[in-house]
């Protein structure tokens, strides 16, 4: 993910690895920053219509994903919830 703020952005990424922990979550996952400044974008050379529908199809995936390897519970609570918000708040959009 990247935020863009005045005069810097901010990279996110996500770091997976299997945990050792077994029957509970299997996954230990870090979220790394990088900062860097950068000169301003404008916010209209995004579509976010497009964007949107990205993040519903990388949600939909992981989710299955997550079904597969037997994580129900990040399936259900975390990758199904996500989209269902993104759906319910896309559509409040003018």
């Amino acid at each position: 993910m990247v935020a863009r703020f005045d005069g810097f952005g901010e990279h996110w990424s996500a770091h997976w690895q299997l945990g050792q922990r077994l029957p509970a979550t299997r996954w230990d996952i870090a979220y790394r920053c990088r900062r860097t400044t950068s000169a301003a974008i404008h916010p209209n050379r995004y579509d976010l219509n497009e964007s949107q529908r990205r993040l519903e199809q990388a949600l939909t995936d992981i989710g299955h994903l997550a079904h597969e390897i037997g994580e129900e519970h990040w399936k259900t609570n975390f990758f199904d919830a996500a989209v269902n918000d993104l759906v319910i708040h896309g559509e409040e959009q003018p």
